[in-house]
């Protein structure tokens, strides 16, 4: 069994613009949108918990290197401001956020790479679309671990 998941948009008030820093996507934007089986199993040391805290840290990697790619000096578009007497300011043109699902197809690709058990083919991404299939399946409720 495996389980698909769809970018939140701003539609679904899932965004997740105040968590993303600028890249307009974050994992934990899912987290409501998991199916009841998963949200039981939304503990540390369970397979979903830890594939959120992968998906989390690639988001992060993505958005760092992308800042990163846009960032300031000279040679990425800083012009001088104020009089020809050496006294100016410089003022440093920043490139904008990458759109989300750009940042969404980025961090599935990183998973992908990173040996993560998804499914990040390009038809899927371009959809905002993940296909998480862990080793075993994914977790089903027993009376043991519901809430």
């Amino acid at each position: 069994m495996s389980t698909t998941a769809a970018a939140p948009t701003a539609r679904d008030g899932g965004d997740g613009a105040a968590a993303a820093g600028g890249g307009g996507f974050h994992p934990r934007a899912f987290r409501p949108f998991l199916p009841r089986d998963l949200k039981w199993h939304f503990v540390g040391g369970e397979p979903v918990f830890e594939f959120f805290s992968h998906w989390e840290a690639a988001r992060d990697a993505v958005v760092a290197a992308a800042a990163a790619e846009g960032g300031g000096g000279a040679a990425a578009g800083a012009t001088p401001t104020g009089g020809g007497g050496g006294g100016g300011s410089v003022a440093v043109k920043r490139a904008a956020p990458l759109p989300p699902l750009e940042v969404f197809a980025r961090t599935a690709r990183r998973l992908r790479a990173s040996g993560e058990p998804v499914d990040a083919d390009e038809a899927l991404l371009e959809r905002g679309l993940l296909l998480w299939a862990p080793p075993g399946g994914v977790p089903r409720a027993t009376r043991r671990n519901r809430r």
